[in-house]
């Protein structure tokens, strides 16, 4: 015993010493999961349910507690090792499940997994008990059991670096710190709320999105989707069901924009409804809501994908009627084209692509109407002249050399500038700067 206490004694000193989780969201949000009094209603899910359900929101309109269980990148084993731990410690209601598909389509093979933070998020802060050990037995390989069940092993890199010890040492030894309260987490346009809420005050301006495309998450593509992730979903239900707590899969609203850039996330849709084919659980695509039940605004979005705090105080609102029964069978679309066909024409925003071997930039100019706008594509110049890449034409893909926008000399950085118009109309259009 006194052995093993020694070695307990040295692996926390090591943490401590080592592990810089001084801003972490994740540690509030853990923390405070452990110390409810109770949780009627459970979110689970990655990103996009911690920056779109404000719990205090809809405890308040519907009088049951809720709490987002949910961290970055987070796949469905350590929601369900979440949901095993709720249930232990609360009498929950009900679970809803948020199946974005920009984490499906990004899932490997657990087998295969090799960066592990996300698992890590929330295993570090789990009890030493059976579903921790659980998680961690399946979230990878066993060559990386030393780093999942050993910490401070991931940094052990800096076991000598005493300025970067004693910076954590300095954090950790503050009432802040040791107190879990909210504000040293806190920066320009993140910060932790409670109850698992993050909230985030950048916008995106309108006609403004500029993201880069050609990663996993962004290609709807089902077949590449993991049987891990796949079966992880089917097990949550399963234990819902159980343990006889309603299970609620659900999709957060994501931009217009992001809608566009997949063109295909009926696929997605479809995909979650074969897969939980013959279950006791319902499946709520937000996507299809119509606008009169959800209007949409594109400064409630702080990218493609996730709500800013603005939005989040809309989505949580509309779900808090939903919860309340308030929400009937026709606010929804049958399918996402179909949605998109309905709406005024719109342009949103770049999406790009880089070639790193050829340094070629790839641009698309994503719009809800195909053929509907021209554009006039330009870059500017450090002495105010412009780079024509295209005139008004509705082309709407083009490349040129990714030198092209790299700063000069003198630190000036060309913009891309996008002026578009209805096709064939002699207006000047709307110029949007890049």
């Amino acid at each position: 015993m006194a052995v093993t206490a020694l070695i307990l004694s040295g692996i926390h000193a090591l943490n401590y010493i080592l592990v810089d989780d001084s801003t972490s969201f994740t540690r509030l949000m853990m923390h405070e999961f452990y110390n409810q009094d109770n949780i009627d209603i459970l979110c689970l899910g990655a990103s996009h349910c911690f920056r779109g359900v404000i719990p205090s929101v809809v405890s308040e309109k519907t009088g049951k507690k809720v709490f987002d269980a949910s961290s970055s990148l987070q796949e469905p084993d350590a929601s369900y090792a979440l949901l095993k731990e709720a249930i232990e410690l609360y009498d929950i209601e009900e679970v809803y499940m948020e199946v974005s598909s920009s984490i499906a389509c990004r899932s490997i093979d657990y087998s295969k997994r090799k960066n592990l933070t996300n698992v890590y998020l929330v295993s570090d802060y789990m009890r030493p008990l059976l579903n921790k050990l659980q998680l961690l037995l399946g979230a990878s390989a066993s060559r990386y059991y030393v780093n999942s069940f050993l910490p401070f092993r991931r940094y052990w890199n800096s076991i000598l670096d005493f300025q970067y010890i004693n910076s954590i040492l300095e954090k950790k030894s503050s009432d802040i710190y040791r107190n879990y309260e909210y504000d040293y987490a806190k920066n320009e346009r993140a910060w932790y709320v409670g109850d698992g809420y993050v909230a985030y005050s950048k916008v995106v301006e309108d006609h403004k999105f500029n993201k880069a495309i050609g990663y996993k998450h962004d290609i709807i593509d089902t077949e590449k989707i993991s049987d891990d992730w796949k079966n992880n979903i089917l097990s949550i239900i399963d234990y819902c069901n159980k343990h006889n707590v309603k299970i609620t899969l659900y999709d957060t609203p994501i931009s217009y924009y992001q809608l566009c850039v997949h063109g295909n996330y009926d696929t997605y849709i479809n995909f979650v409804r074969d897969l939980i084919k013959g279950r006791d659980v319902e499946y709520v695509e937000f996507n299809l809501l119509k606008d009169e039940y959800f209007p949409y605004k594109q400064t409630n979005y702080m990218d493609g994908h996730h709500l800013n705090m603005y939005g989040a105080q809309d989505f949580s609102e509309f779900f808090a009627d939903y919860l309340n029964g308030n929400i009937p069978d026709s606010a929804y679309y049958e399918s996402v084209s179909e949605k998109l066909s309905d709406l005024a024409p719109d342009y949103y925003g770049i999406a790009f692509k880089k070639n790193k071997n050829t340094n070629i930039r790839t641009i698309r100019l994503i719009s809800n109407a195909a053929d509907y706008y021209e554009y006039k594509v330009e870059i500017t110049k450090n002495d105010g002249d412009t780079h024509l890449l295209q005139d008004f034409d509705t082309n709407d893909e083009l490349s040129f050399s990714q030198d092209m926008l790299a700063a000069d000399a003198n630190g000036f950085a060309p913009k891309l500038v996008v002026t578009y118009r209805p096709a064939g109309s002699d207006d000047a259009g709307t110029r949007i700067e890049y």
